[in-house]
């Protein structure tokens, strides 16, 4: 059997559709392959905006077939904030803040998944949390693990647990930029035997592609799981280009392909579409029981050769 090669489409916002739409979209329904938008652009620190450009995205693509949208990191509120005054006017709270209720309608409205981010305030503490809304409303959200640089600190606090959420009959998990460029979230996705790490991440210049290629393909090899990443943000310092996403896929030989990695200019929106055979990871060294057997192995080898 040759290797595994998903269709895959990438298309302009205002592309054509390329096929009819299944609206059958449900977090238990086993849907396979799923087919998933990554939608890139530049997102501005205007909520109003951004939902707007979602509502056109949703609507061009109505009928494609797309089960699940995923947008940039703070896809809603913008990018980051610096004082505590406009973390107060960005904030809102999560599930019942109006912009996840505006999200969560479009989610019904066009009978699909949307990932979507935003700065959420919480009993006077401050997140950046991406939230999944579906065709039967809210389904469940995740705070950023690593929301800030801890050497020079901020008004950012850091989410505790990492939630596993059940779509199209998967095991999925957020892991929002640094929480997927560094290796802590995928192990957590891997003991928790995710098939899908959804990753909304913000600017990247194209110097950092090869970068971002080699992290991606080394979280889909360990983990076994389909990793999707859209990229917006706000204009990188080096140049016009950023990149507009990437998908990394497990292969069946256990090695893992680059899918796609494209380029877009600045101000355009773009959608990039991926047909995703999800499958349980079955990891090749076992799920939570078996990593911790083996990291408990290594552990007590590596005491006995100190010892000896």
């Amino acid at each position: 059997m040759g290797r595994y090669m998903p269709s895959l489409a990438v298309v302009w916002y205002s592309s054509q559709l390329v096929s009819p739409r299944n609206r059958k979209v449900f977090s238990t329904t086993m849907i396979n392959p799923v087919r998933i938008a990554l939608v890139s652009y530049q997102v501005k620190s205007d909520k109003e905006a951004n939902i707007q450009v979602l509502a056109d995205v949703l609507s061009t693509f109505e009928d494609s077939g797309i089960q699940m949208f995923v947008l940039p990191e703070l896809s809603i509120s913008g990018s980051y904030s610096s004082t505590k005054q406009d973390y107060l006017e960005l904030a809102e709270s999560v599930p019942d803040g109006p912009s996840a209720l505006q999200v969560a309608a479009l989610a019904r409205q066009y009978q699909t998944v949307i990932c979507a981010g935003i700065l959420e305030k919480s009993k006077e503490r401050y997140f950046i949390t991406h939230f999944l809304c579906g065709p039967l409303g809210y389904i469940g959200k995740q705070r950023k693990l690593f929301s800030q640089n801890p050497l020079t600190g901020g008004l950012l606090s850091a989410g505790q647990k990492l939630f596993v959420h059940h779509l199209f009959g998967h095991r999925c998990v957020i892991l929002a930029c640094a929480d997927w460029l560094l290796p802590e979230g995928s192990y957590l996705a891997g003991v928790n035997e995710a098939a899908l790490i959804i990753s909304p991440t913000d600017g990247m210049a194209l110097s950092q592609e090869n970068t971002l290629r080699g992290i991606a393909l080394a979280r889909a090899i360990d983990t076994r799981a389909h990793l999707v990443a859209a990229i917006g943000g706000d204009t990188p310092r080096d140049g016009e280009a950023v990149m507009a996403g990437l998908v990394a896929a497990p292969a069946a030989l256990g090695t893992s392909e680059l899918l796609v990695c494209e380029t877009r200019k600045l101000e355009e929106v773009k959608v990039m579409c991926a047909d995703l055979p999800l499958q349980q990871p079955q990891l090749p060294w076992g799920g939570l029981h078996r990593r911790t057997q083996a990291f408990l192995a290594l552990c007590a080898a590596g005491t006995s050769e100190q010892s000896e």
